[in-house]
């Protein structure tokens, strides 16, 4: 996870993805970051 990627996904969901490996290990956090990451891997592979 490079910044520009931590960057985006903490301006709309409210917090660090790389906070997923330390203190914030619930089923709806991974779920959001794992939604993100399937939305961010679409727009690019669209571009």
């Amino acid at each position: 996870m490079n910044e520009d990627v931590r960057s985006e996904f903490r301006a709309a969901h409210g917090f660090d993805s790389i906070e997923l490996f330390h203190n914030r290990k619930d089923p709806a956090s991974l779920r959001t970051f794992l939604d993100f990451r399937a939305s961010l891997v679409r727009r690019m592979q669209e571009e």
